[in-house]
C-alpha cells in the first residue's frame, strides 16, 4: 500500500491524467483504462473514479505477494469489499453472492458486486451488479461502472453521502422506490449493454444484474442456480 494515498490525492486532481506511482495505483488507473477504452469513454472525467477499483487492487498485489512466498490458490480469489460503515451489515451478503457466482461458473479469477445490495456503493439502480474477471481489480471497477449505468427516466432515489479510506467522500443510491416492471427491464438493460460490451472485449467472464425480483445474466450462468440473489424472473 506504500504511495498509495499520495497516488488516490493525484487520482482526484488529474482524473484520467493521472500519473500514479505506487503498485496499487496503476493497477487502479490501468482497470479504469481498459473500462474505457471498451465502451468508448473519453472525457477528461471518469464517469466512474478509478478509487473503486481500489479494494480490488490491494487484493491482487497481496496474492501476488503471496505467490511469491510458495502459496498456490486452487480456487478464484472471493473479493468482499467493506467499504463504509452503511454496507457492513450487508457484505457477508455481497459475499455469498460473489462466492455463488464463481461456484457456478466454474470459472476462476475474481469478483466483486456493487449496489445497493452490497459491496461498493453506486449512484445506479440495480440492487446487484456481480462481476467474475481476471483479476480483481478489473472485476472491482467493472462491477461498480456497470452499477453506475443501471438507469431508467423518472425514477427518484433516494440517496446518502459516505467516505471511506480508499472511495473518498461518496454519493450513492440509498433505496430505490416502486417500479413499473417496464422500467426494471429498461434499467437493467442498459447494464446488460455495458457488461455485454466488456465480455466481448475479454474484461469479465460473467456478470449477474438484479432489480426488484428480475434479474439479467451475461455469460455461461443460469439464473435459477443462484438462489442467493432473490430473483423471481431471470432474462
Amino acid at each position: 500500500m506504500d504511495g498509495l494515498p499520495a497516488d488516490l490525492e493525484l487520482i482526484d486532481a488529474h482524473g484520467t491524467d493521472a500519473l500514479p506511482r505506487s503498485a496499487a495505483g496503476r493497477a487502479m488507473m490501468e482497470a479504469m483504462r481498459q473500462v474505457h477504452e471498451a465502451v468508448g469513454h473519453t472525457a477528461r472525467e471518469p464517469a466512474v473514479s478509478p478509487r473503486f477499483a481500489a479494494y480490488g487492487a490491494l487484493a491482487d498485489l497481496w496474492v501476488a505477494e503471496e505467490k511469491a512466498e510458495g502459496a498456490v490458490f486452487e480456487e478464484g480469489l472471493l473479493l468482499a469489499a467493506k467499504p463504509g460503515s452503511a454496507w457492513q451489515e450487508e457484505a457477508a451478503v455481497h459475499a455469498r453472492k460473489a462466492s455463488e457466482l464463481m461456484a457456478h461458473t466454474g470459472a476462476f479469477g475474481a469478483a466483486q458486486c456493487a449496489g445497493t445490495g452490497g459491496g461498493l456503493p453506486s449512484l445506479g439502480l440495480a440492487d446487484t451488479v456481480c462481476v467474475l474477471s481476471k483479476n480483481a481489480a478489473l472485476a472491482a471497477y467493472a462491477s461498480a461502472y456497470i452499477a453506475h449505468g443501471v438507469q431508467a427516466e423518472g425514477v427518484k432515489a433516494s440517496y446518502m453521502q459516505g467516505k471511506d479510506r480508499f472511495l473518498g467522500a461518496y454519493e450513492a443510491v440509498r433505496e430505490v422506490p416502486v417500479m413499473e416492471p417496464d422500467l426494471i427491464w429498461e434499467a437493467l438493460s442498459r447494464g446488460v449493454r455495458l457488461a455485454s460490451t466488456l465480455k466481448s472485449k475479454g474484461l469479465l467472464r460473467a456478470c449477474v444484474l438484479t432489480l426488484k425480483g428480475r434479474g439479467r445474466l451475461i455469460g455461461p450462468i443460469e439464473g435459477d442456480r443462484l438462489l442467493r440473489f432473490g430473483v423471481s424472473q431471470w432474462r
